[in-house]
């Protein structure tokens, strides 16, 4: 747990920075969340569904983070 809300805190601060360069608009906080819950949803789903067939990894993965960015930097 430690180490999860230690990541979380990296993200936050990641986040912050984007806020304070006017990148993002909104509550740091909030935005953080969004991004942790979006990126935590699909690896729950791979790890719990590995017989899916899953789009290749890597695709997938950047995939996602160019539409959950894309979304939030239009806010």
């Amino acid at each position: 747990q430690k180490a999860g809300g230690e990541l979380f805190a990296a993200v936050v601060a990641v986040v912050e920075d984007a806020v304070a360069q006017g990148v993002l608009c909104g509550d740091a906080r909030v935005l953080a969340q969004v991004i942790w819950a979006s990126v935590h949803g699909l690896v729950s789903l791979m790890i719990t569904k590995p017989y899916f067939d899953w789009a290749e990894r890597d695709v997938l993965i950047r995939t996602q983070l160019d539409v959950l960015f894309n979304g939030l930097t239009a806010l």
